[in-house]
């Protein structure tokens, strides 16, 4: 008897079809719930990076205002101030004089004077 019922099951094409479209929502819904999980990971993570960026940022900024500030103090401990020529967009460092003004002559010399000096040299500006 229980040979003739393994033997004479079939399956019905109605609950197959049925069982079919079933699979295919729970896919679908699966599909959907997992492109949902993706997106909102993706916005996380732009988040995040966008977080770590920032603190990378900061930390980087702070340590260029220690190290502006160190030089800062460097200059003042070796008497000695930026500037620029013009003429040229060279930075250098002069020692400070008493005066308030830089020049340097064609040869390179670096003059310290309230007035221009002679005819034959250019002013440097100094750098903040």
């Amino acid at each position: 008897m229980t040979q003739h019922v393994i033997d004479s099951w079939q399956k019905n094409p109605q609950w197959v079809a049925y069982q079919n479209r079933l699979t295919q929502i729970g896919l679908q819904h699966i599909r959907e719930g997992f492109a949902h999980f993706m997106q909102q990971m993706q916005q996380f993570h732009e988040q995040f990076t966008q977080s770590l960026n920032q603190q990378v940022s900061s930390y980087y900024a702070h340590q260029h205002a220690e190290q502006q500030q160190f030089s800062s103090w460097d200059d003042i401990i070796n008497n000695q101030t930026n500037v620029t020529d013009p003429a040229t967009g060279t930075q250098f460092k002069v020692f400070t004089g008493p005066h308030h003004n830089y020049y340097e002559n064609g040869l390179g010399v670096k003059i310290n004077s309230d007035i221009s000096p002679r005819p034959d040299v250019h002013p440097l500006q100094v750098n903040p």
